[in-house]
């Protein structure tokens, strides 16, 4: 409280005698001066910043960002991507970091989103069949696209065991091996989540993003967490609902779960902020 009264009288003094008249008649510090401090707020008991310390990142340069990735509706399309990290075909350096061996059965030639691409070793004498991972990079689309964090983006459940499943816009009875068919124990962990909305009658899609940092204190299982509204945008390529279906259905295909896997078993190559107790608190 004593912080947030010294960050006002500062912030007044400024205004007062360091400040201009913006067009729209609104006072504006002069950017030779500053506030030394910032407003704090109590969050369980510890005293943190009330808003991020971190400059937004202007809007133009996420619209650019997310032209670049998502150059087309497949993943065939993302030609950037392919080729961001590490060395081109045919080129001397190391080789992307999201290709992968695979064997040449694996490969689906007419699926637009099957990258593959065969890659000499040993001068040439060994080929080797590789196909590409969008995973990291419909990661980095969703944070362009929704006001997430790369935490909250990477922990993301892809809902193969819900009871319902997405399918281009409508929501139809899970059919995978692992989904909870029963309608009277409903599981809905996805981050794609079906509502039903009494007031209009009718299903709706909304996001689950099932982790909230703070917020989540004290929390279990499915309560942790919040559910977003978000809106379905015309252009596919600018679309969030498209590109979670999209990537689940090639996770299911080239991917698949073979079983869930709790938070537990997560180790520092996945998450090494939270403890075993709060992994343990997740469903």
């Amino acid at each position: 409280v004593h912080i947030n009264y010294i960050h006002d009288l500062f912030q007044w003094v400024l205004l007062e005698g360091f400040s201009d008249e913006a067009d729209d008649g609104e006072l504006v510090v002069s950017p030779a001066y500053r506030n030394p401090l910032t407003r704090a707020a109590a969050v369980n008991g510890s005293t943190k910043h009330s808003q991020s310390v971190r400059s937004p990142l202007p809007y133009g340069y996420i619209a650019e960002l997310r032209s670049m990735l998502a150059e087309g509706p497949n993943f065939r399309d993302w030609k950037f991507a392919q080729s961001a990290q590490g060395a081109a075909m045919g080129k001397l350096g190391a080789p992307g970091r999201d290709w992968y061996n695979v064997d040449s059965t694996t490969i689906d030639r007419d699926d637009p989103d099957c990258v593959w691409r065969k890659r000499p070793l040993k001068g040439g004498t060994v080929v080797v069949y590789q196909m590409w991972s969008p995973v990291r990079w419909v990661a980095l689309l969703l944070k362009l696209l929704l006001p997430l964090r790369t935490g909250q983006v990477r922990l993301l459940d892809s809902g193969e065991s819900d009871t319902w499943k997405y399918v281009g816009g409508e929501w139809i009875n899970n059919d995978h091996r692992l989904a909870v068919k029963s309608h009277e124990k409903i599981h809905q962990q996805g981050v794609l989540r079906r509502h039903h909305d009494p007031i209009r009658n009718a299903v709706e899609t909304l996001l689950y993003i099932n982790t909230n940092k703070t917020a989540d204190l004290g929390l279990s299982g499915p309560e942790k967490g919040y559910l977003m509204p978000w809106f379905a945008a015309p252009d596919p390529t600018q679309n969030v609902f498209y590109w979670l279906e999209k990537l689940r259905n090639w996770q299911t295909k080239f991917n698949p779960v073979k079983r869930r896997v709790s938070w537990t078993e997560l180790d520092g190559r996945h998450i090494n902020a939270k403890t075993e107790d709060q992994r343990r608190s997740y469903p």
